[in-house]
């Protein structure tokens, strides 16, 4: 008589396969969060760089003009084919600020962007804790401010904290904050 056994596993080696698994996906979920975070930080870097660029396109080449020397500031919009993407702000004759609206910043909390930050050529100067967000993350459609003056974070909107000295393109600190619904 032949005596048949079937084949298969037992109890305890089920047991030990899912509890290796199970060790393998918590020590994994971290890393993969982790790798998450840094590629939106990669993103917003590369946005915030894109921001820079055209602000510094708009200043160097802009056509805009406003002789006006009553110390006031008064803004320009920039339009890319007939949609306003951001403003140039001028002071007695001279660009003191640029604004680029609707940059997208993906990360999640305010760091430094996963250390990527410090590459910006104005991480010195940036001032990400001027708005209501705080640590508490970063505005998901966001405003960057990109100021032209040695003055820094020293402005007001009427432009009695600006003052004359012209910096020749040197960016003198960069807000980042929520971006107001343009509608010029």
């Amino acid at each position: 008589m032949k005596i048949f056994r079937k084949k298969g596993f037992t109890l305890a080696e089920l047991l030990i396969v899912v509890a290796i698994i199970g060790v393998l996906v918590a020590i994994s979920i971290p890393i993969f969060t982790t790798q998450l975070e840094k590629s939106r930080d990669a993103a917003s870097i590369a946005n915030i760089r894109s921001a820079y660029s055209r602000a510094m396109n708009e200043y160097i080449t802009c056509t805009i003009t406003d002789s006006r020397m009553d110390g006031e500031v008064h803004s320009h919009s920039i339009k890319d084919n007939e949609k306003t993407i951001g403003t140039v702000n001028f002071r007695n004759g001279r660009i003191v600020q640029v604004c680029i609206v609707n940059v997208k910043l993906l990360s999640k909390s305010r760091n430094s962007w996963s250390g990527m930050a410090d590459v910006l050529p104005f991480y010195d100067h940036m001032n990400p804790d001027n708005d209501s967000h705080g640590d508490s993350g970063v505005p998901k459609n966001a405003m960057l401010v990109f100021n032209f003056d040695d003055s820094g974070a020293g402005h007001s909107a009427g432009g009695s904290n600006w003052d004359g000295y012209d910096v020749n393109g040197m960016v003198t600190s960069v807000w980042i904050t929520d971006s107001p619904e343009i509608t010029w």
